[in-house]
């Protein structure tokens, strides 16, 4: 039942909306049918298209900022990034560095630093590191074509979707459960193809090589997840998202993409 004031959406909105509101900070009202399982398992769909809307933020905001200087640019492009996800993907990272040296080896030892709220010496550094890696890229990025930043957001959260379909979820109880549990493995690869070949219409077949690379990254952090935990988990995903947007930066400026 819709309380007063509540609009009905139809499906496929409503898992945009939560699909958005998981992986972003845009406020949002509360959004009716967010409570039911498989409108999650839909929301895992939009990923892609939640990364379209954080690349078009990123682009917007260099516009915006386009008065300044290319490198304060370039720290305000990459500010509004990691406002804009609200860290989401940032933690992940962190949790799953100190986790990695702080476990040892041990899946039990592993798991639970991931659950520790504190950040040791290695995570601040892979933070530090990946922000370092972003701003010094997308002041490069900037001097060729601004709409590239698209790119590495859509990338990253369209590789979620095998990474979800070819590896367990290792917390039954976790934040990211919700959106794997009732997941359709066909629709998810069929989402990620679709994405892969509409990006190469709009940039060129060369971008297959940099879609290639990225998912060898996403394939060799599946591989060290499934070694020292059997799976991933909500921070693993989140560590992979970082990973593979820098990766793509990377890429698309050494192939002389765009």
């Amino acid at each position: 039942m819709l309380s007063r004031g509540e609009v009905m959406l139809n499906p496929p909105l409503v898992a945009f909306f939560i699909a958005l509101q998981f992986l972003t900070r845009i406020p949002l009202p509360p959004i009716p049918g967010s409570s039911e399982s498989r409108n999650f398992a839909r929301a895992t769909l939009a990923f892609p298209l939640i990364g379209l809307v954080i690349g078009l933020i990123l682009v917007l905001s260099q516009w915006v900022f386009n008065g300044f200087s290319e490198m304060l640019q370039a720290a305000l492009v990459v500010t509004v990034w990691v406002w804009i996800t609200g860290n989401l993907h940032l933690d992940g990272l962190a949790d799953s560095a100190d986790a990695w040296i702080g476990g040892q080896g041990s899946k039990e030892r592993t798991l639970e630093i991931m659950k520790d709220p504190t950040s040791g010496p290695t995570a601040i550094s892979a933070v530090v590191l990946t922000i370092l890696l972003k701003f010094t890229a997308v002041y490069a990025v900037l001097e060729i074509n601004p709409w590239l930043l698209i790119l590495p957001p859509i990338i990253a959260r369209t590789l979620l979707l095998p990474w979800f379909m070819t590896a367990p979820y290792v917390r039954h109880d976790g934040l990211a459960s919700v959106f794997v549990r009732d997941l359709n493995s066909s629709h998810a690869w069929l989402a990620a193809s679709l994405t892969a070949l509409v990006l190469m219409l709009l940039f060129g077949g060369d971008l297959i090589y940099v879609i290639a690379v990225a998912a060898g990254v996403m394939a060799l952090w599946r591989y060290l997840g499934m070694r020292r935990i059997g799976g991933f988990t909500g921070d693993t995903s989140g560590a992979m998202v970082e990973m593979v947007e820098v990766a793509v930066l990377i890429l698309v400026l050494s192939m002389g993409i765009g």
